[in-house]
């Protein structure tokens, strides 16, 4: 779970959906209930970078240095599925 301190607007999307809301110590449990995210799935969190012109992943310790109004988009972390067969 992410921790912050700080208390920033920011723009996320989840798909094709926008949303402001505001940086906090339960922000990915506010993401998951505002866009109707399971409470179980992960997330990951990714940052639009001006440098790159991407979204790039949000590591956990650098979480803090989210500015006001950054844009931000939501990922589910979805693990592949490794299929066995017999032979």
């Amino acid at each position: 779970m992410l921790f912050c301190s700080v208390f920033n607007k920011v723009l996320v999307q989840y798909g094709e959906r926008r949303k402001v809301l505001v940086l906090g110590d339960t922000f990915q449990s506010v993401v998951k209930k505002e866009f109707g995210i399971d409470s179980e799935e992960t997330i990951v969190l990714q940052r639009f970078r001006e440098e790159w012109g991407e979204y790039l992943d949000i590591e956990e310790v650098n979480f803090l240095s989210v500015k006001d109004k950054t844009k931000l988009r939501v990922v589910l972390n979805i693990l592949p599925i490794l299929y066995i067969t017999k032979t």
